[in-house]
Formats: C-alpha cells, sequence, structure tokens
C-alpha cells in the first residue's frame, strides 16, 4: 500500500535538514508528502519543496508531494484576496516541484472552481464545517480529500 505521510513544515529550518529529512521518509517507504506553508513565507515552502524533489529523483522515487497553503485557515490575508493568493502560491509550488495543492480551509463553492480551474496542481481539500459534499467537489475540480482532522 502506497504511504503518504504529512511532514508538517518539514521538522527543521535548516538550509539542508529538509533533504536529510525526506531521504529518511522515503527510504521508510513514503511515496507522498504533505508539506505545509503555516504562517511562513511561501518562498520558504518552495525552497523545501526543492530540496524535497531533488532528494526524490535522486533516490529514484516518484514522490507526490502535496503543498498545503494556510491563506483561508490563518486568514492570511482579507477575504476578497484569498483566490488570488492561493493561485501566486500554487504557481509557486508548481514551478518547486509540488504535485498538489491542499488549500486548508476553502469551502465556497465558487473559491473552489476558481481556484481548481485556475492552477495545474491537483486541488485538495479537507472535510469542513460548510464544504459541499463529495460528489460536488468533484464536479468543482477536486481531486482529494482528506478527512483526518
Amino acid at each position: 500500500m502506497p504511504l503518504s505521510v504529512d511532514i508538517e513544515g518539514g521538522y527543521t529550518d535548516e538550509r539542508n535538514g529538509i533533504a536529510e529529512t525526506a531521504a529518511r521518509f522515503i527510504e521508510a517507504g513514503a511515496v507522498g508528502f504533505n508539506i505545509q506553508d503555516a504562517s511562513a513565507s511561501p518562498h520558504v515552502l518552495c525552497r523545501k519543496i526543492e530540496q524535497i524533489r531533488e532528494t526524490a529523483v535522486r533516490l529514484g522515487v516518484g514522490l507526490y508531494i502535496n503543498a498545503r497553503t494556510d491563506v483561508y485557515a490563518r486568514n492570511l490575508v482579507r477575504a476578497g484576496l484569498c483566490v488570488r493568493e492561493v493561485l501566486t502560491r500554487a504557481t509557486q509550488y508548481s514551478e518547486a516541484g509540488a504535485d498538489g495543492l491542499f488549500v486548508l480551509g476553502v469551502t465556497d463553492r465558487d473559491e473552489i472552481a476558481q481556484i481548481a480551474s485556475g492552477m495545474e496542481l491537483l486541488l485538495n481539500v479537507i472535510a469542513w464545517p460548510g464544504l459541499p459534499r463529495t460528489s460536488e467537489l468533484a464536479a468543482l475540480g477536486v481531486r482529494r480529500v482528506s478527512v483526518g482532522s
């Protein structure tokens, strides 16, 4: 069974520490990572994604990297600017090597559809109060729903 792990912010802020952490998880069998930006600059997460991708390539693993953004969950920008901020981050994370974008806390149908259609990454949302039914989410462009919390 494929193993995907949530590595939060990567457990390190050291320049090369994320590569070592990624290698340990990959060697333990991980083929997917969730890694989050939390309230840090998106540039920090981009650097981590790049190092994770380089590590996976070096180890010969087709790793799925799901970048989580907390724009909605942590109210990082004013409400009317959330979609634009998420799409800006999506572009940066995609260029860094991410495969998916996990937008924690988004529940509005129109915003979900705008995000899904405005990026190349696969969209992941979380079961959250007010989230549409999964059948509707698929039609909006969501490709993964997390239910962990």
